[in-house]
């Protein structure tokens, strides 16, 4: 077989297993709340580009969501001349809302802002920017705005040291059989731009004393990369939690003595693809439990505690 002929190259079966367990996970679960799924890799590197962008390319369940009980008089968000903006809804007819100018419902998303979320300026996107992500979301440059806000609003938590998810990410676009567009989708930013990245990495857990507005937003899936992180209380008991712990790590060796002795029901999922996700295998120790919303999560000292170089 000629170069020219030969297959693509797939990624290694380990990061395929931790892609399909992030989308299964950010996925409709059909399993009760409280589901922590702790993840013992043989090396942190990559695992987090592969479980965010697995996440990433999943349908996230989204019934009954405050974003969608737009309003006149409501504050949302929108992509309007070139700009993500967040303005007050002044009209809404069958087929537009009108933030700033009159745009289609349908192929503009313009999601509620909670209630005492903080004010934050306009953000105009780059031509070089609306044009990479033309490409990654396979859309209509015009229209690549709209699609970028709809991903954002359920967007993956990755709670762990901000700069190695960015770093990780950006190591992704150099493995051989990976999606390089995909990671373009992944643009980072912080909790508070909530609806204008589909990845928002944070140092710690966030929690409801600091953002209340926190109870009416709800990410597709929290991913943690920290020991401290995979045992910190969660604001949204009805999203699955994805604990990456690096065996290379001593800390894991203390996070896994602390696991066993939660009370946990351990997780029975139904549909065939998340048990075969949750499956351990491919150098991946993987277990998924459920835990009670008033469980008492231990307190391991520093949320900052160190992990092997990636």
């Amino acid at each position: 077989m000629s170069a020219d002929q030969a297959p693509p190259l797939a990624l290694p079966h380990v990061l395929q297993h931790l892609t399909g367990l992030g989308r299964a996970l950010a996925s409709p679960t059909g399993l009760p709340d409280g589901l922590r799924t702790w993840v013992t890799v043989p090396t942190s590197r990559l695992a987090v580009a592969a479980t965010t962008l697995g996440a990433l390319s999943a349908t996230p369940g989204c019934d009954g969501c405050f974003h969608a009980d737009v309003q006149v008089g409501h504050r949302a968000v929108a992509y309007v001349d070139r700009r993500f903006e967040d303005t007050t809804v002044t009209q809404i007819t069958d087929t537009h809302i009108r933030i700033k100018s009159l745009i289609p419902r349908s192929t503009a998303p313009a999601p509620r802002l909670p209630d005492g979320f903080p004010d934050r300026n306009a953000v105009r996107l780059t031509d070089e920017d609306r044009d990479e992500l033309a490409r990654a979301y396979v859309r209509d440059p015009l229209l690549v705005g709209h699609e970028h806000v709809r991903a954002s609003i359920h967007p993956v938590i990755v709670v762990g040291l901000p700069e190695r998810v960015r770093d990780d990410l950006a190591s992704w676009r150099q493995l051989p059989g990976s999606d390089r567009h995909a990671v373009r989708r992944a643009m980072t930013a912080t909790v508070d731009d909530w609806y204008r990245a589909p990845v928002l990495p944070i140092g710690v857990m966030p929690s409801l004393a600091r953002r209340p507005w926190l109870v009416q937003v709800r990410p597709r899936l929290v991913i943690t990369t920290t020991t401290a992180a995979a045992l910190a209380a969660t604001p949204w008991p009805e999203v699955p939690v994805l604990s990456l712990l690096s065996r290379r790590s001593p800390s894991t060796v203390v996070a896994a003595e602390l696991i066993q002795q939660m009370h946990t029901t351990p997780a029975t999922p139904t549909e065939d693809h998340l048990r075969a996700a949750l499956t351990p295998g491919h150098g991946l120790e993987i277990h998924a439990a459920h835990l009670p919303t008033d469980q008492p999560m231990p307190v391991t000292g520093d949320d900052t505690d160190e992990e092997e170089e990636w």
